[in-house]
């Protein structure tokens, strides 16, 4: 069941041209397109997808092609044992090797070190895609919060409208009658005085309005050519309980204790690996051609293959590895014990802002049905004014109270508003809706 709850508005203010009216909704799919922030959280998402890569875990061998070509040209003056008819040796050497190889390397047992390397770069690629959510949930909650702080101010802004309007018209009767010597001066005064200060109140909300729809159409990526909808729509189907399981599965700040954790204990398992023998296996294909006019060979060629297995085993490394096992496994105890704080706070949190929600939406109730009893006093009042049976100060009175109610319901309105998306973002759905 929904609760629709509208804003009693006595008027409703229209600016110099029609504006489009925006949607929260809308104003949440534009910004996910268009705000810098948002992209760049969703490139961050990209590269640990990029990174959650099978090669990366050492699984794959490594294939390398080396070539070398050297040329060389030296002058000799030098003498040989060997008679001239049977070697001539040249005036001047000149030589040219050509080589080349291609190497494959490939580690065959590492003590299971790929495999959970390969487990901790699926974990940090979820704990990226929760980082960049929650990145995304705080700049829509931004937005939401602006939003409706300037659906309050629009309000405030057409409630200050009318309330100049009342004054206004206040003034000019009451200047008629003083023109006609039916009141004395100070009561002229003070209606001028209540008109002046009516006045400031709507500069002062017109600047307050226009300055946060800037700041709103900034965090949307738009022009502030816009205006937003004042009413809104209440969900009182949240379930308490529903809350609390969908924060489990689904709240950023809990999913990426969550998967710190399950990365420290990948690290406590990489680290034991390195206590394991490693075998290793390298293979390489090698030709080379080679001329020499300073040599018996004057040319030659050769190719071959070279296949080699290795094992390496950890005797003594100073100590590094035992030490680095035992940092490792206090950081796997520190963040569980962060998974569980972060549940603990969040359930406290779902709790706390849950009731705050009901209550404001009971409140809400009560106070709309006082606005039709201030209402009715006002219209009676004004009657009574107009009848000359009720002083301007007593009317005066009666309008402040209408003026005010109807600026405690709007900002209660939006608040409670705000306390739903909040619920929404602590059990990990703001997104969706």
């Amino acid at each position: 069941m929904k609760l629709f709850i509208k804003l009693f508005f006595l008027i409703s203010f229209y600016g110099t041209y029609a504006q489009e009216v925006i949607s929260i909704e809308k104003a949440i799919d534009i910004a996910l397109e268009n705000n810098f922030q948002v992209q760049i959280a969703e490139n961050e998402t990209i590269i640990a997808n990029n990174n959650n890569h099978i090669g990366n875990s050492g699984f794959l061998p490594n294939l390398s092609i080396n070539s070398s070509y050297n040329k060389r040209s030296t002058n000799l003056d030098a003498e040989s044992l060997i008679p001239e008819e049977i070697f001539n040796l040249p005036e001047k050497s000149k030589s040219n090797t050509f080589y080349n190889t291609i190497s494959l390397n490939y580690t065959l047992f590492a003590g299971m070190q790929r495999i959970y390397s390969l487990k901790k770069l699926k974990n940090i690629e979820h704990l990226y895609k929760n980082q960049s959510k929650q990145k995304i949930e705080e700049i829509i909650f931004q937005l939401i919060n602006k939003y409706m702080e300037v659906a309050n101010k629009q309000n405030e802004f057409e409630l200050n409208v009318f309330n100049k309007n009342i004054s206004l018209d206040r003034y000019e009767r009451l200047k008629e009658l003083y023109d006609l010597g039916g009141i004395n001066q100070m009561e002229l005064l003070n209606a001028e005085m209540d008109l002046n200060n009516d006045i400031i109140s709507l500069q002062l909300s017109e600047l307050e309005y226009n300055s946060n729809k800037r700041e709103l159409a900034n965090i949307i990526g738009i022009e502030d050519t816009f205006e937003v909808q004042k009413n809104v729509i209440f969900n009182t189907s949240i379930s308490l309980n529903r809350l609390d399981s969908l924060a489990l599965r689904n709240n950023s700040s809990l999913q990426i204790a969550k998967h710190n954790n399950a990365v420290a204990e990948q690290n406590i398992k990489i680290i034991q690996s390195e206590f394991y023998p490693k075998i290793l296996f390298t293979s390489s294909y090698f030709y080379s051609d080679a001329a020499d006019n300073a040599s018996f060979m004057t040319s030659s060629n050769s190719n071959g293959f070279e296949g080699v297995i290795s094992l390496q085993f950890p005797l003594f490394n100073s100590n590094v590895n035992r030490k680095n096992l035992s940092n490792a496994k206090i950081e796997k105890l520190n963040t569980g014990k962060q998974f569980e704080d972060a549940k603990t706070n969040i359930s406290t949190a779902i709790i706390n802002t849950y009731e705050a929600y009901m209550q404001s939406i009971e409140l809400i109730k009560l106070i709309t049905k006082n606005l039709e009893i201030v209402h009715k006093n006002w219209e009676l009042s004004n009657e009574l004014y107009n009848l000359g049976q009720l002083s301007s100060i007593e009317y005066r009175e009666s309008q402040s109270k209408l003026i005010n109610m109807q600026i405690e319901l709007g900002r209660l309105n939006y608040s409670t508003k705000i306390q739903e998306y909040i619920l929404y973002q602590l059990a990990g759905i703001l997104i969706e809706y």
